[in-house]
Order: C-alpha cells, then structure tokens, then sequence
C-alpha cells in the first residue's frame, strides 16, 4: 500500500483524445519524493529534446507531492513541467525547461482525491478544451463557449459554479494569443508559470484544467502527523508579524521587503510614502486566501469602490508587485493607486506576467524618451504616461502593431528596436531571457540571489530562508544552516572565511539551499514558513515519514533533493545548456538612484563584488556540486545519485 500518494498518473493524448490511467512504480516515490522530482522523471521518458515548446508533442506533466491535501500546513503545491517559451539567447531559439511553482487550496488536493499524482498531457486539441479530471469522470470538455470570451478569472468561476468544489488551472487572452510571459492562475489565487506556461497551454488549446474527487489521502501515522502539525502551529503563534496574514497576507512584511523591491526611480522614503502599506486600506477587498490547510493567506483582493475603475476586482493579488511597478512606471498623483491597480488587474485577468509587461513597457518608453527609437517602428507615441500604459498592454493582448513584438518577449524586442536587454541598466537584470524578480543590486547577493545564476530555471523561488532577511547575524545563519540536513564537513566549508566574499561562502550556501527547495518542491510544502525557521528539512522529516511508510532522516532527504535538482539540471543540457553560467550584465552596472548608487554586494554590505569575484564563486559552487568547471555534472556524481542513466 502506498501512503502519501495515490500511485497512479494519467496520460491525456490531446490529439487523438485518449486517455490512459497508469500505476507509477512505487519505487519513483522512494528515489524522487514525488512533485517537482517525479516531473522530472516523467518529462524525460516524454520528452522530445530541443523540440519548439509550441509543438503538439511538445509535453506536460503537472504533479503534486505525499504533503499535498494532508493536514501539513501550506501544503498545497502543484508543479508544472514544460519547455518555457521564453527565448532564452539572443538570436537563437533556445528554451529552457520549466519547473513551475504554485499554491492552491483546491487543485492538488482534488488532483490527488480524483486518485492522481502526475498528469501527462501531450498533442493539441482540434477545438478549445477544458480537460476535466474528477474521480471516476476524465473527459475533454468542449470550453469554445468559454474560448476568447471569460477571462482566466470568469473561467475559473464559471467552472467552479458548475462543478463545486472542483479546482482550477485557467488561462486568459494571453496564453489564447500565446504571449511568451503569459502564465495561468490556480484556484483564483496563485500564478503558475510566469515563464510561459499559459501559453503552452493555449498552444495545445487548454482553456482549463479541473478537479475533483472524494477518494481519501492514506496517511501511514495519522496521530504521530496531528501531534506534529500542532507543534507547527503553537510556533506560528509565537511570531508576531504571522498573525498579521490574515489581513495583509503576504504584504505584512513590506516594511522589511521594501529595501529589497526598490525599483530606484522615487527617493525611497517618498516611494514608501506614495505606495507604503497605509496606501492599500481603501482599495483592499474581502477575498483573503490561504494554501491547503495553511494557517496564513499569502494572497489578497483588490477591490476599487470609486473613481473611473470603480467596481474592479482583482484577485491572486499582492501590495508589493503594484507598489513595484508604480515606482518602475514612476506612477504618481491622487489616483496612482486606483491606477496602478488597473494595470494589474488587465494583466492578471489576461493571465500575462505584470512584472515582465511592465518591464517591457519601461524599457521602450525610455528608449522612446531617450530619441533611441522612433515612430515608424513604434507606430504610436511611447511617452511616460498611464494612457500610453493602457495603449501598449492592449496592443499585447491583441498582438497588434508594436503588441506583437513585445508578445515575443525580451531578445525579440530588443533586435527588432537594434537595442540590448542586457545592457538596460534601469531593468532588473536577466537570466535566459527573462527578467530577474529581485534586483541583486538592491537585495544584495545572498543564497537566495546566488540562484539565479545556478538555477536552471532562472528564479529564485523555493530558496528563502532566515538570509532573505537582510544582515541576520552569522549565529542565525549557522543555526539556519543545520536545519538543512548539511553534515559537519559540508558546515564548516560554507562557513570558512571566504577573501572574495565575505565572512561565509555564499555560493557553497545557495547550495544547500537549492537542494532543500528540491525537497520543498517534491514533497509539496510551502517555503513562507522557512523565512521564520518554523519548517525545515529537519522538521519534514518526521512529518514525511508520518505520512508515508518511508522513514527518513533529514541529511537522507537533503540527498534526495540533491538527485532532483540534479536531474533538472540534466534536463536542460539537454536543451543546449551546457555552458557555464552567466552573470547579468546589468547587475553589475552600478544602479544611480535619488539615494546614491547601489552596486552589488555582499550580503553585509561590506564588499563590492566584481565578475571575477562571482567567476570564484561559481568554481566553488561547481566543485561542491561534483560538477566539472563548465557546469556539467560529472559521470561520477550522476552516477553517486543513482542518476547514471542519464
């Protein structure tokens, strides 16, 4: 008997229409956990390598973890595997493979309850579709009533209407036109796949995904689980800015997150006046949201009850993305909040990433600004000004004009205006294509920021810890640091005074780090609890072997998200990425603000770091990983995972 999981994954040939139930070997449970590393398993038996991610055989796999719809609090993850349709070097077609993150409250636990741990979805649909997965009821729905007409929203809503209880993945008129940053949102309340994901399922002619089933989730040690999750939350009481997430969710933190999302454009005091937490109270709205069985809601509503927007309603929302852009798009006056809102609610609605649009828009407005680009490429006056905002975001949606350049993403933007992305020293920085979500100018270069430039996938998600939090003193970090499963040798090498660094070596922690959100990621546990050391790998380890017949020790599952984030990095060499990784120009470009410069950094903010100090780092991190200096895990390595099949 399997406990944990459901043991079983489906096969949904969208082409052909037929659908197969299949039992995953239990064997995949004990070497992967389940999640981010059974995807990682399934997407390399299905995969095509270096196939266009548009292409009908180009697949799928969603999967979900043993925490998923049990009791653990957060415990609500779903993990989308797909080739991102992000172009990821400049003029070349080259695409990485994605490993997407997002909470739910219904769609992993109902995945699991309709008797699923993993779904397979290859081919296209002759005709839009909502592929419903109930328990006992898997069928392809015929959604061209809902086609080009509901929002992601609307579709979501429209769904759980007809079928209560079920759970949601939707897309919008983004991932319909198949913009390259269009994304898809879970259960109305959690992106997934700002890289691409809603529009490899409009490429496939998804409109939705649904969920549902009653079948109940067999845990090995129900009492040993209950007495466990209890110690959980009598420490979530004792943090003081937790019980906060009620209200603001995740936003309760801005005041301390504020140094770290600063865009540079305001003097920070007067941006913290302009979009600072008292600035939301009249337009925050009712829908607060929490991930299976979690004790916080990360995410809030907005809701505008005057002025021309009156009646909006934004969901899956965040204070500090809008606050973000206001400063990008240097958003001012009475309305900027009502109007910073809207550009929010356009792009989520259309389920396009908010963050890489409003990028795209700063960057042509200043080239427009600056006489480096002009109308008879534009079409339409780029100035610096809300209406020209509205224009340009509906021109994307529409693929019109300049619309459809900017659909295309970052490298294509750039060559049709003969300018460098790279070089946009205002951005944020990029990874593979992509805009960076933190600024290492801003946040300085920690764990957490180290992993942009490790991480296959170029984001930082799943690596908080107690270091997101700046100038935490190194007794913190040491204890932080054991909680990860390191043993005495790997403890002492992170924490040895490192000359091109500073007082510990930071590549050698986004290491550790990296492995524990491949445990995160596969078991299915949210990492809001890590910023507060209130869950570890040494607390998922008893909570794991509680739930499964599978007993753990905390260094044996660090191990195991080692083989997985190994995997994936195996899975994009496959796609052309076997050269070493790259710093973002951008960051290391002094960033000039109102406040000074601010180049990068140490996480102490005691030494500027050069590219050759970054070069040293990554040979130190490719020497702990046992990959060689090109950043190519080694026969040896692959072969102490158990991965020597690849």
């Amino acid at each position: 008997m399997i406990f944990g999981n459901m043991g079983n994954f489906l096969k949904i040939d969208l082409s052909t229409g037929e659908i197969k139930q299949n039992n995953l070997n239990e064997d995949l449970y004990f070497k992967y956990l389940g999640g981010y590393g059974i995807n990682n398993k399934l997407y390399y038996d299905f995969r095509v390598p270096k196939i266009d991610p548009f292409d009908p055989d180009s697949p799928i796999i969603i999967g979900v973890g043993a925490l998923v719809g049990t009791k653990f609090p957060g415990s609500g993850k779903t993990v989308a595997t797909y080739k991102s349709p992000i172009i990821s070097k400049l003029g070349q077609k080259i695409h990485f493979i994605d490993n997407s993150i997002g909470g739910s409250f219904l769609f992993g636990r109902m995945l699991k309850r309709a008797g699923f741990d993993n779904v397979i979805i290859t081919g296209r649909a002759k005709k839009p579709t909502t592929i419903k997965i109930f328990e006992n009821n898997i069928e392809l729905l015929d959604a061209r009533d809902v086609w080009d007409s509901l929002d992601l929203y609307e579709t979501s809503f429209f769904y759980k209407d007809k079928f209560p209880n079920c759970g949601t993945i939707t897309i919008g008129k983004g991932g319909e036109k198949k913009v390259r940053y269009a994304m898809s949102i879970i259960d109305n309340m959690a992106t997934l796949g700002k890289f691409g994901f809603g529009a490899v399922l409009g490429s496939k002619n998804i409109k939705a995904i649904i969920s549902y089933g009653k079948n109940k989730i067999k845990i090995k040690e129900p009492d040993e689980l209950t007495n466990l999750v209890k110690i959980i939350q009598e420490n979530v009481k004792k943090i003081p800015i937790l019980t906060q997430f009620k209200k603001w969710g995740i936003n309760s933190g801005f005041d301390f997150q504020a140094p770290l999302i600063n865009e540079g454009n305001f003097p920070f005091k007067e941006w913290k006046k302009l979009y600072g937490l008292r600035n939301w109270k009249k337009v925050k709205g009712d829908f607060n949201v929490a991930c299976n069985a979690c004790l916080l809601k990360c995410r809030i509503s907005f809701e505008l009850k005057d002025g021309p927007y009156k009646g909006l309603k934004n969901y899956s929302g965040s204070i500090l993305l809008p606050a973000r852009i206001g400063n990008r798009l240097e958003i001012k006056g009475e309305d900027r909040i009502s109007r910073v809102v809207k550009l929010y609610e356009i792009c989520n609605r259309a389920g396009i990433c908010f963050f890489t649009a409003a990028g795209l828009i700063n960057w042509i407005t200043r080239l427009y600004k600056e006489g480096k680009i002009d109308l008879n490429k534009t079409k339409i006056e780029l100035k610096r000004e809300f209406p020209v905002y509205l224009k340009i975001l509906e021109k994307i949606l529409e693929r019109s004009d300049i619309g459809d350049v900017l659909a295309e993403g970052w490298y294509p933007t750039g060559e049709y205006f003969d300018a460098d992305p790279d070089t946009f020293v205002e951005g944020v920085g990029f990874f593979k294509g992509s805009d960076a979500i933190q600024d290492g100018r801003f946040t300085t270069i920690d764990p957490q920021r180290f992993t942009y430039f490790t991480n296959p996938r170029p984001h930082h998600g799943g690596t908080q810890s107690i270091y997101t939090i700046p100038k935490m003193g190194l007794k913190v970090l040491r204890e932080d640091l054991l909680k990860m499963g390191v043993t005495q040798e790997e403890f002492e090498r992170v924490f040895t005074e490192t000359p091109y660094y500073g007082p510990f070596n930071d590549a050698l922690y986004c290491k550790h780090a990296e492995d524990v959100m491949a445990v995160h990621n596969s078991l299915g546990s949210c990492i809001v609890y890590t910023l507060f050391s209130i869950i570890s790998v040494q607390v998922l380890a008893p909570i794991y072997s509680a739930i499964t017949c599978r007993k753990t020790t905390p260094i044996e599952l660090k191990k195991i998200g080692e083989r997985n984030f190994n995997f994936y990095k195996i899975l994009n060499i496959y796609e052309g990425f076997s050269s070493r990784d790259l710093i973002s120009k951008i960051w290391l470009m002094p960033r000039e603000t109102p406040d000074g410069a601010f180049p990068l950094n140490n996480y102490y903010r005691t030494k500027e770091l050069s590219s050759e100090d970054i070069e040293n780092l990554l040979d130190d991190y490719y020497k702990e990983r046992g990959w060689d200096l090109g950043g190519v895990p080694t026969k040896e390595k692959l072969k102490e995972l158990g991965l020597n099949f690849l």
